[in-house]
């Protein structure tokens, strides 16, 4: 199994929406994932709860069978939309990719 865990740190603001807004709505793009491509096995996505000024605000866990499904999804247009969405929101990014 391969675990993909990726947290940000998001912007501010963008167009008239606070961090708060832009997180959640990260969220509900990030979950919807799960039903669009088959080589998730689970997927989990969390809002920071604490300490915000030293810890990223949202974390994927995402798990999957092997590297080889990590790579279709990674590729894949759904995700790809996302990842569009994240950069324009998002001023850092911290990744792990692990296989146990």
């Amino acid at each position: 199994m391969v675990q993909h865990i990726v947290m940000w740190k998001l912007n501010d603001s963008l167009e008239g929406k606070n961090k708060e807004t832009l997180g959640k709505e990260l969220k509900s793009q990030l979950l919807l994932l799960k039903e669009k491509i088959k080589e998730i096995v689970t997927l989990e996505v969390g809002l920071n709860s604490a300490y915000p000024e030293r810890n990223h605000d949202i974390v994927l866990v995402i798990t999957f069978k092997n590297f080889a499904d990590l790579d279709v999804y990674a590729k894949h247009p759904e995700h790809v939309k996302v990842v569009e969405f994240v950069r324009s929101i998002t001023h850092s990014r911290s990744a792990v990719d692990y296989e146990y």
